[in-house]
């Protein structure tokens, strides 16, 4: 049988992991619709994108922002309370 402090425990990773998805499916989405942007994919080929320069240290810091919120994903379920809170 489960306890309710388990219960609600577990109420509590399902809620933080479900808001790191949304929170992950906005960036995506906000990616997806930028794409439609008439003049990005000039810009992308000329590596200025909306004013700035496109270089191997802007791709890290985004792809570093995409990983934080698919890594919270899974820590916000496998990790206990205490670390969560």
């Amino acid at each position: 049988m489960i306890s309710r402090s388990n219960k609600l425990e577990t109420d509590k990773k399902a809620l933080l992991s479900t808001l790191w998805i949304f929170v992950l499916f906005n960036l995506i989405f906000r990616d997806i619709h930028e794409f439609f942007r008439a003049g990005l994919l000039e810009e992308i080929i000329t590596g200025v994108v909306n004013g700035t320069q496109v270089t191997e240290e802007v791709m890290l810091i985004g792809a570093v922002v995409v990983e934080i919120p698919i890594l919270m994903v899974l820590l916000s379920r496998i990790l206990n309370y205490r670390i969560n809170r």
